[in-house]
């Protein structure tokens, strides 16, 4: 990436007069304007950037036509401030075929082919952090010497934290340079211009490539940091509202799911565990839940996603779930607060034509309430809005209530002009009473549903089964009180079946005497009489 508001000296060669193309190069030769891969050189110091390719210039002052054959000589290298021993790299004994010493740089050096007209220059791809320190150069041929010493320097970007770091640290990146004028840019920040930039509580958005922008008296260079953070994409802290006796989403989701090991992860009641995860190699998996309340999302698991579903039976149900996950013994997590919503009736049961009745809206969780709106889903006008901040429960009258009032009411929980969540309680109206008649202080009604006209029927049998029952022992009593009646049941007990002075076996018995008539014998009036025998 180039610097901003300078161009490449590659950018101006574009068609147009060769001559105007000269001097706006040299211009910017001049000027040493360089981009942020190409090394910036300043005297005998040359600063790159870890993985940039770096030439060490050596040559030799020789000019004749016939080319070098024999020289002896080779390129050593120590470390910066000459910390270490001087360390032969690669070296030339009357040959050609160089021999590479050092096992760090031996796959990445090469010695300029133009070796046998005097040039020794060394090349060093993929420069490492390091590398840096002193490369020197000494090559002897009969009257020809090159001597060069080159201090290399490696600009980069290092955290005081691994990679990937958990949203919410406070880390500290470096821009390691021994010159020049830093300026900071990245995801949240664009003008930083000291060494050291602390980031405080990072979040997610913060992750991705941090730039260090190093000026030199010729040219620049930029030193990067991929900056990898582990966290969750869901928002923070959120309140989701659930009708009782009903099911929703916990919503919980990683922005990536940690590489490193070990990670722990589960769900959360205030200090009691509702489900963990099982992590092995690269994959991992829930364990089975330890409360009845959570189900797991089968078929829509995804590698990110913590979410899990719970059901709410009743209002106590709701409270502050929390998901967790834990990277090198360090710990994230979301709070997801659930406030269960039921609808109530002030006084459950049969609601008829004409009563006064209330539905309160009950939220256990109010903090973040702003509105409570009532509506009637059988028509398309809304009945009723109560301000609800800090309050528990919120309630619409109904006076007078008719069959219009009768089908599904919906009480819809507003955070600002977005819905949140919602509950139905569904109303039934019957018929009033009719008043038959009034005797004073008593009041006889009879309704006109199917169970009040079965009541009234099965009570009218009763009564006239009781009725007829009492006529009946009524006769019996005064039958038994008259004097005839009592005669005439006495003659009938104490008269003999017969007599055996008088007729055989095998006659009939002889009738009793007559007596005089009892009374209540007699059949009732209106219906014709029967003849009854003596006995």
């Amino acid at each position: 990436m180039q610097a901003p508001g300078k161009r490449h000296s590659s950018d101006m060669l574009a068609p147009g007069p060769l001559c105007g193309t000269l001097l706006i190069f040299l211009a910017l030769l001049e000027q040493g304007v360089g981009t942020a891969s190409s090394p910036v050189v300043e005297g005998d110091d040359i600063y790159v950037t870890e993985g940039a390719t770096v030439t060490f210039p050596c040559t030799m002052n020789y000019r004749q036509q016939k080319p070098i054959t024999n020289y002896l000589g080779g390129w050593s290298w120590t470390a910066s401030q000459g910390a270490g021993p001087l360390q032969k790299i690669i070296q030339f004994l009357h040959s050609s075929m160089p021999q590479r010493l050092h096992a760090d740089f031996q796959s990445r050096i090469r010695i300029s082919s133009l070796k046998h007209h005097g040039d020794f220059s060394l090349s060093l791809s993929n420069v490492r952090a390091q590398d840096a320190g002193s490369f020197i150069c000494d090559f002897t041929h009969p009257g020809y010497k090159a001597e060069a010493t080159k201090r290399l320097h490696v600009i980069r970007v290092i955290s005081n934290s691994p990679n990937p770091a958990l949203e919410g640290d406070n880390i500290t990146l470096s821009c390691l340079t021994a010159l020049g004028q830093v300026k900071w840019r990245g995801p949240s920040v664009s003008d930083w211009t000291e060494k050291n930039l602390p980031l405080l509580g990072i979040k997610v958005e913060d992750r991705g490539s941090w730039v260090c922008s190093v000026e030199f008296k010729k040219g620049f260079l930029e030193a990067r940091y991929a900056l990898d953070i582990v966290g969750f994409s869901s928002p923070s802290d959120q309140v989701i509202y659930i009708e009782s006796q009903k099911t929703a989403i916990l919503p919980c989701v990683l922005n990536q799911f940690p590489s490193t090991r070990p990670v722990q992860g589960g769900w959360h009641l205030h200090d009691k565990e509702l489900l963990s995860m099982n992590v092995s190699g690269s994959s991992w998996g829930w364990n089975k839940p330890q409360d009845h309340r959570l189900k797991l999302l089968e078929g829509l698991f995804a590698p990110t996603s913590l979410s899990v579903l719970f059901k709410v039976s009743e209002p106590s149900d709701g409270g502050k779930y929390s998901c967790h996950l834990t990277v090198r013994k360090r710990t994230i997590s979301r709070t997801v607060t659930v406030s269960v919503i039921e609808v109530k009736l002030n006084e459950p049961g049969t609601v008829m034509e004409n009563s006064n009745i209330s539905l309160s809206c009950l939220v256990s969780d109010n903090s973040h309430l702003t509105e409570i709106r009532w509506y009637h889903r059988n028509s398309n006008r809304s009945l009723g809005t109560a301000g609800s901040r800090k309050r528990t429960s919120d309630t619409i009258k109904l006076t007078a209530v008719s069959k219009r009032e009768a089908g599904t009411w919906v009480c819809e929980i507003y955070h600002g002009i977005v819905v949140k969540g919602r509950a139905t309680y569904k109303l039934t109206v019957t018929d009033a009473p009719h008043r038959l008649f009034t005797t004073g202080t008593m009041i006889i009604t009879i309704g006109t549903s199917s169970a009040a006209v079965a009541a009234i029927l099965i009570a009218t049998l009763i009564g006239v089964f009781l009725a007829k029952r009492a006529r009946r022992r009524r006769r019996a009593v005064r039958r038994l009180r008259h004097p005839l009646c009592r005669e005439h049941s006495h003659q009938l007990s104490t008269q003999p079946l017969y007599n055996g002075n008088d007729y055989i076996q095998t006659d009939r018995p002889l009738p009793p005497p007559p007596v005089r008539y009892c009374p209540h014998n007699q059949p009732r009036r209106g219906r014709p009489s029967q003849t009854t025998s003596s006995r």
